[in-house]
């Protein structure tokens, strides 16, 4: 069986944003995902830089160490770039 990765995400976003407000943990707002998400294609040689970079992201932000290439936002999507804090668990589009 075949699934897309888009619907892959969609499955994972929903059911964790269900366990979330409806789990035994109960939180004074809903939470709701953000729209989109984000992939990245790696070949075996280049899996344990990719991890490295990820564990270490926080301190490539803090020391401006940033890889363009794997920091970059190609939007192709009619997404609002614009963006504002609803609640402390969302960020919702300006409308």
């Amino acid at each position: 069986m075949w699934l897309a990765l888009s619907d892959f995400v969609k499955e994972i976003k929903g059911s964790s944003a269900h366990h979330i407000n409806h789990g035994a943990i109960k939180y004074p707002l809903a939470f709701v995902w953000q729209g989109g998400y984000g992939v990245f294609s790696f070949g075996g040689k280049q899996l344990d830089d990719a991890i490295a970079y990820v564990l270490n992201q926080k301190e490539h932000h803090a020391r401006g160490t940033l890889n363009p290439a794997l920091e970059h936002e190609d939007r192709d999507d009619n997404q609002p770039q614009i963006w504002r804090r609803r609640c402390r668990h969302t960020l919702l589009p300006n409308p």
